[in-house]
C-alpha cells in the first residue's frame, strides 16, 4: 500500500518542484530539485518519500478542540473588575519601568 501521493509535480523554467502528501496523516513535504537531483529523479523521489515517512511516523495528532463559546456567553465579567485589573497591570508596568530607569542610572554612576 502506498504511503504517499504526489499532489504537485511541476517545472517552471529550470526549476523542478514536487509536493508529496502522506496518505496516513496530514503531513506533506515540498521540494525543489537541485541540478544533481534532476539527474536521478526516481532516486530523489525515493529519498523524499523516505523523509516523508519518517515525518509521518513522528506525527502526533492534536487534541480535539471543544467549542466552549456557549459557556463563555454565560460568564459575568464586571466592568469594575476590568478597571481594577487594568489599573494593576498599568501599575506593574510603571513599577518595572521605574526599576529599569533606576538600574540605568546606577549603571551610569558606577
Amino acid at each position: 500500500m502506498k504511503t504517499y501521493s504526489i499532489s504537485r509535480y511541476e517545472q517552471n523554467g529550470e526549476q523542478l518542484f514536487i509536493c508529496l502528501n502522506s496518505t496516513n496523516n496530514p503531513v506533506y513535504l515540498e521540494h525543489f530539485f537541485t541540478e544533481d537531483e534532476k539527474l536521478d529523479i526516481e532516486g530523489t523521489i525515493t529519498r523524499l518519500v523516505a523523509e516523508l515517512e519518517i515525518k509521518d511516523a513522528k506525527y502526533v495528532a492534536p487534541l480535539p478542540t471543544i467549542d466552549k463559546l456557549e459557556e463563555a456567553k454565560d460568564l459575568e465579567i464586571q466592568e469594575t473588575d476590568i478597571t481594577t485589573a487594568k489599573n494593576l497591570i498599568l501599575a506593574e508596568k510603571a513599577r518595572l519601568e521605574a526599576e529599569k530607569i533606576q538600574e540605568e542610572i546606577v549603571g551610569e554612576i558606577l
